[in-house]
């Protein structure tokens, strides 16, 4: 067996971090380069952070993890002297991954800024099961709980990295490779899954903080801080059950069945939710969804925040609650309500990434999502915009175009979607609207974005079949020219 090696360094001015080398295993169809594109990325923020060292295992989608070595000499130009060294190790070794991946960081060599190590794959004959030193890291539980150890003036944290790996049972179950790295700087780069659960740093890198993790320092007989006993999963479906409301805890209990310490906990736990709430009346149900938003973020590594979100969503687009997106607004404008959708997420994102939704909107609805839920803001900011404003009915979607080129600061992705979008929607009766809403603007001082979508929409007009009428009665004719 091998496993795929690459390597990552800027160009000779120190930018542009990119894959410079790789060297697929012989039983593995993707690149390298594609599994890991987005490390560069990572690896440049760590760069300019001054770090000198890195070492890190990163979850990759698909279960398989990269592991890698850092070097930073420091700036160099315009950029930064630095390079990695990396490895993937796949998800097919199953409960030997962690393990695995422990075996491969030994195995890679410091990176010398050449591609050497990424001309061959690494070989699994390379590698070695190193003793790791012994310490009482007991209570610790970096699986279930998001760690940064701090470690004494004296310990390398690569060492007391191993030490804590070491250490741990293997996963129960099916799951995602813990992600580990020795920079606080890497681990704040990544976000959701992607960040590590275990983070080792000195005394120096610790100063900045470590926000949503649990700190502990090294001690001589084991470690300052926080321990704990029970699994976060055990205690995250404990505290499912006590936000559901008694008639339901029992169905949602029988659901679950089993240890809920396993990798599968998120789906199985949004799976029995769905199923105990989606019987229920709207508002119970609407309620009871929204439930989990009341556990503050800082609780559970804030997997709630993103339970309460995802089923919120799934709620509000069921089939037999379609229809009801007044209710939603006033439900969500009562002050009862106004702190917990704070905790799911902008109301009106989650309308628009609902084309069911968006054909809802009525002029009513519109007015209220612009003055309560800062609708043009978050519009403005999509990069769907045309798929949008395709789901809307023709009279609402017009006066979206008309707020959007009201706007005072219109951007060109904003005005390039609402370009795409007239493109597809000049036809039938929004032809007449899209030239009476030319002729309003085109008074208006305008910015180089929405001058171009403005001259988008004449060329449209005037290359339209038949008579199209304007503002004011006035015509505007296929083939004519008018001042």
């Amino acid at each position: 067996m091998d496993f795929s090696t690459l390597f990552i360094s800027p160009d000779g001015r120190g930018r542009d971090f990119r894959v410079r080398g790789e060297a697929r295993a012989s039983d593995v169809t993707l690149a390298p380069a594609d599994q890991a594109r987005s490390v560069p990325l990572v690896l440049a923020r760590w760069a300019e952070a001054g770090e000198a060292s890195l070492c890190a295992c990163l979850p990759l989608p698909g279960g398989d993890a990269l592991v890698l070595r850092a070097r930073n000499h420091g700036r160099r130009d315009s950029g930064y002297d630095c390079s990695a060294n990396a490895v993937i190790v796949p998800t097919s070794l199953g409960a030997d991954l962690e393990a695995v991946c422990r075996a491969v960081l030994a195995a890679i060599p410091e990176p010398d800024g050449s591609d050497r190590f990424a001309r061959q794959p690494l070989s699994a004959s390379a590698l070695r099961d190193l003793p790791a030193a012994t310490h009482d890291w007991s209570g610790l539980d970096a699986r279930w709980h998001r760690r940064c150890v701090v470690t004494d003036d004296t310990a390398s944290p690569e060492v007391v990295l191993v030490s804590i790996l070491a250490a741990m049972s293997p996963p129960p179950g099916p799951a995602a490779p813990l992600g580990w790295a020795t920079s606080l700087t890497w681990a704040l780069a990544l976000s959701g899954d992607s960040a590590p659960g275990l983070v080792v740093v000195p005394p120096k890198l610790a100063a900045q903080g470590a926000p949503g993790y649990e700190m502990a320092r090294l001690t001589p007989q084991g470690f300052d801080g926080a321990r704990f006993d029970t699994p976060l999963p055990v205690r995250i479906k404990e505290r499912f059950l006590a936000q559901l409301e008694p008639g339901l805890r029992a169905r949602a209990a029988q659901r679950l069945g089993g240890d809920a310490a396993d990798g599968s906990l998120t789906e199985r736990l949004f799976v029995a939710a769905c199923e105990v709430i989606a019987p229920l009346d709207y508002e119970t149900g609407l309620a009871q969804s929204l439930r989990f938003a009341a556990i503050p973020a800082a609780e559970f590594d804030g997997f709630f925040t993103v339970l309460a979100r995802r089923l919120f969503r799934w709620f509000i687009e069921l089939e037999h609650n379609t229809g009801h997106l007044g209710r939603i607004l006033a439900f969500a404008e009562a002050e009862t309500s106004r702190a917990l959708l704070a905790n799911v997420g902008s109301l009106a994102a989650a309308v628009l990434d609902s084309p069911a939704l968006c054909s809802e909107i009525t002029d009513d609805i519109l007015a209220r999502l612009i003055r309560s839920h800062d609708l043009l803001a978050v519009l403005t900011a999509r990069r769907d915009l045309a798929d949008i404003l395709r789901a809307t009915r023709p009279a609402v979607t017009l006066k979206l175009f008309d707020a959007l080129l009201s706007g005072p600061d219109l951007s060109a992705p904003a005005a390039q979607g609402l370009t795409s979008a007239a493109r597809s929607l000049f036809t039938g009766p929004m032809t007449g609207g899209f030239a009476a809403l030319l002729r309003q603007h085109l008074a208006a001082p305008a910015s180089l974005a929405r001058t171009r979508l403005l001259t988008e929409l004449v060329l449209l007009i005037y290359q339209s079949d038949g008579p199209v009428q304007g503002s004011g009665g006035a015509t505007l004719r296929a083939g004519t020219r008018h001042g």
